[in-house]
Formats: C-alpha cells, structure tokens, sequence
C-alpha cells in the first residue's frame, strides 16, 4: 500500500500517511501536480520515463561513496489529494522534492 499510485483515489488504497511512503525508502522523490495544469502536462512524460527507470530498476540510485540506495519516484495528484499537498505546503504546480527517511515530517529538498 506504501508504494500505491497517488496519481487517483479510485484505487482501494487510503493513502492517508504521506510521512510513512517517505519513511519506506532511504530517498522518495515526488512530483505534486494538478490535472488541470499545463506546465504538468508538458511535464508528465519526461517524468513518467524516469519514474519508470527508477521504480522498475532500470537505474540504479548510488549515493556519494557509490553504494546502492533504496529510492522511490511517484507522483501525487493534489487535486484528488489536496489534504496531502496542504500539510506539504504545496503552492505551485508542478513541484518536484526530494525526501529522505527520516528527516522530520516537512524537511526536503526542492
């Protein structure tokens, strides 16, 4: 359930812990989009093939000594996830961040 797509609520998933998706991956890098947004529109398929790459293994995360790390790449659409974007203080579209595990609820990078 950590990994659903919170692309569309129409899933049976809750998606209602945004902090434990981060806290499931050494790093987890979100795209917050809107469906009614151009500019991610024109975005959506160069992130769609990294996303790809990351998630299916295709690439391969390293940190700065080299070693492997455990990454996730999603999306979040904050029309159907409003509540998710507020608490991240999301405030234009679309809005690429970077969170490691365990940094606390809020810290990214942008």
């Amino acid at each position: 359930e950590l990994d659903a797509d919170w692309g569309s609520s129409s899933d049976v998933f809750k998606h209602d812990n945004f902090q434990a998706v981060v806290n499931a991956h050494d790093f987890t890098m979100v795209n917050f989009y809107a469906d009614w947004c151009p500019h991610c529109r024109r975005f959506a398929p160069i992130w769609m093939t990294f996303e790809s790459a990351i998630n299916n293994g295709q690439e391969q995360a390293k940190d700065a000594d080299g070693n492997a790390v455990n990454v996730r790449v999603l999306m979040i659409n904050c029309v159907d996830f409003e509540a998710a974007c507020q608490e991240q203080k999301i405030n234009h579209f679309p809005s690429v961040r970077l969170y490691k595990r365990g940094a606390k609820d809020g810290n990214f990078f942008e």
